[in-house]
């Protein structure tokens, strides 16, 4: 049952990334706690980033099992709707749909567009990488200089 779970996980947590965004630091994860009085599980797919934590998607079933798939199917279904807006070689960031509160109903963020680099469908270096380039780090000061002012020389970089 341990590796049925894992696998719907995985499954789960990759959709998660498509529907919700996959920027840095932003981390999905499915928690399954069961309640003994009632003698029912509930599985919660929960979002974390920069330290706080969102609780997205519930099941509630007799079997934990039962609740991974329900949830799992549910998020299958809703990224088919975002599969037919998109084809192959769209690039898309951040999250690209939501449930409405009034209708329950999961819909697409029209405002999020297609960012489709002009090369071939299965091309990956147009993918796009926003934050500043990485370089190596300047060299540590030390306490004493700190206290006397003395400015780094580029041979200390």
């Amino acid at each position: 049952k341990v590796d049925e779970v894992r696998a719907l996980r995985d499954i789960c947590l990759g959709n998660c990334r498509l529907l919700y965004g996959s920027e840095r630091f932003k981390f999905y994860d499915i928690s399954i706690a069961e309640d003994q009085d009632s003698m029912t599980f509930c599985a919660i797919l929960t979002c974390n980033q920069e330290g706080v934590t969102k609780f997205l998607r519930k099941e509630v079933s007799n079997c934990p099992i039962r609740a991974v798939r329900g949830m799992v199917h549910r998020l299958q279904t809703d990224t088919a709707i975002l599969f037919t807006k998109y084809d192959v070689g769209s690039q898309f960031t951040g999250q690209q749909a939501f449930t409405n509160k009034t209708t329950q109903r999961f819909e697409l963020i029209s405002s999020n567009g297609n960012d489709r680099y002009q090369a071939a469908d299965d091309d990956t270096n147009g993918l796009k990488y926003h934050s500043p380039p990485r370089c190596p780090r300047a060299a540590s000061t030390t306490p004493q200089q700190f206290r006397r002012r003395e400015p780094l020389s580029y041979d200390d970089l």
